[in-house]
């Protein structure tokens, strides 16, 4: 339903109109208020009515590249015994409990950080404290 109307008829009318995709995202994808010059700087690309239709395409293009994502799942146990950190904002939308277990359950040598404040663009709403765990957890990987 969700991508229908975002890359369906409706949600391209809407796009072309008023930039809804990418204000939609962008509104619902940060947790924090990033600032209108922020947000401003994410929705450049989409300032012309004419650039737009890459906006509603972009999440239908997703469900339909199901079967590559399947292969590219298929291929992380040759991934497996590598250290990874994943670092996760619990208030994202489209990403949510099940799909950070999938990452954890791929990556078993892991470490998960929850970002209780943080969305979608992570980086925005979190982006001190994922430097921050990224540093020290990178120290604790490469120690001898």
């Amino acid at each position: 339903m969700f991508s229908w109307v975002m890359g369906g008829p409706i949600g391209r009318a809407l796009t072309r109109a008023f930039n809804f995709v990418p204000r939609f995202f962008f509104r619902r994808g940060l947790s924090r208020d990033a600032g209108p010059e922020v947000v401003a700087l994410y929705l450049v690309p989409w300032r012309e009515p004419a650039r737009r239709q890459a906006a509603v395409i972009a999440p239908r293009q997703l469900i339909q590249a199901s079967g590559y994502l399947a292969q590219v799942e298929a291929g992380l146990p040759a991934l497996a015994d590598r250290p990874a950190l994943i670092v996760w904002g619990i208030e994202d939308f489209a990403f949510r409990d099940a799909e950070r277990r999938r990452f954890e359950v791929a990556f078993p040598n892991h470490r998960t950080v929850l970002l209780s404040r943080a969305s979608h663009f992570l980086q925005e709403d979190a982006g001190e404290e994922i430097a921050a765990q990224l540093k020290a957890w990178y120290r604790e990987v490469s120690a001898p």
